[in-house]
C-alpha cells in the first residue's frame, strides 16, 4: 500500500523537497523488498464523489486544507505537512510522482510493477516490457482490492503482503484460493514488533466454505 508508506514516513527531516521525500520513499520500498525477486505498488485513488470523502473529511477536520501543486521534483515541502495531505488533490499528484520514481529507480534484477497512482486510473506499469499487466487495469479506489489484484496476478510461490490493515487480511482469505501461490502471508506490525501471519494456515483452520463468506460477515 503506497499511500500507507507515505502515513509511515511523513515529512522526513532530511527532506526539503518533493523530489527528495521521492527518493526517501523509493529506497524505503526497495530496502523493505530486497529479498523478494517482484515488488508491487499500488496507491488509493482520490474521486469527487466517493462514499469515503465522510471518512477523510473527519479525519482531516482538524487541519486547515491547503492546495499545492507538484509541478517538479524541486517544489519545496510545505512547512505544515498535515495541511498538505488533508487535500485529496495533493495526495493524488502525490502519488503520481512516486509512482513515476519507482518506474524510474527501478534495479535491473527485480520487476516492480505499480498502479492507482498514475492520473490515469486504470495505468498500470512495469518495469520489464514482457510483464503482461492487462489484468491489473483496474479503476478500483481502494488499494486494498487492489492489492488482492495483484496478488493473483503474480505467479510466485511465496507471497507476502505489506499491510495493517483488517480488510486487507480478509480479503486475502476470501480471495486467496484464486492465488497460484502456496504460501500467503500477511506482514503486519510495527518495525519494532513485527509479525507475519500464515493466510494458507488461516483458511486451513476455519471451516470448509467460511472463506466464500467472510467478507459478507466483516461487514
Amino acid at each position: 500500500d503506497g499511500q500507507a508508506q507515505v502515513n509511515i514516513l511523513g515529512k522526513p527531516k532530511e527532506a526539503s523537497t518533493f523530489g527528495q521525500l521521492a527518493d526517501i520513499f523509493v529506497q524505503s520500498v526497495l530496502r523493505t523488498g530486497q529479498n523478494y525477486d517482484r515488488i508491487d505498488v499500488v496507491f488509493d485513488r482520490y474521486r469527487e464523489t466517493s462514499m469515503k470523502s465522510g471518512t477523510r473529511d473527519h479525519r482531516t477536520r482538524k487541519c486547515t486544507p491547503i492546495r499545492r501543486v507538484i509541478e517538479h521534483r524541486n517544489v519545496p515541502l510545505p512547512s505544515n505537512w498535515g495541511s498538505f495531505m488533508a487535500v485529496p488533490e495533493n495526495k493524488a499528484d502525490l502519488a503520481c510522482l512516486l509512482s513515476e520514481e519507482l518506474m524510474l529507480h527501478a534495479p535491473d534484477d527485480k520487476v516492480v510493477i505499480t498502479g492507482g497512482g498514475f492520473k490515469e486510473a486504470t495505468q498500470v506499469q512495469a518495469s520489464r516490457p514482457d510483464i503482461d499487466v492487462q489484468n491489473l487495469e483496474s479503476d478500483h479506489e481502494e488499494a486494498d482490492t487492489r492489492i488482492i489484484l495483484h496478488a493473483i496476478h503474480c505467479d510466485a510461490d511465496n507471497i507476502v503482503v505489506a499491510a495493517r490493515d483488517t480488510d486487507v487480511l480478509v480479503l486475502m482469505i476470501a480471495h486467496a484460493s484464486k492465488m497460484k501461490a502456496s504460501q500467503i502471508w500477511m506482514r503486519a506490525g510495527t518495525a519494532n514488533r513485527r509479525k507475519y501471519i500464515p493466510i494458507h494456515e488461516v483458511i486451513k483452520k476455519i471451516p470448509v466454505g467460511a472463506a466464500d463468506h467472510i467478507l459478507a460477515f466483516h461487514a
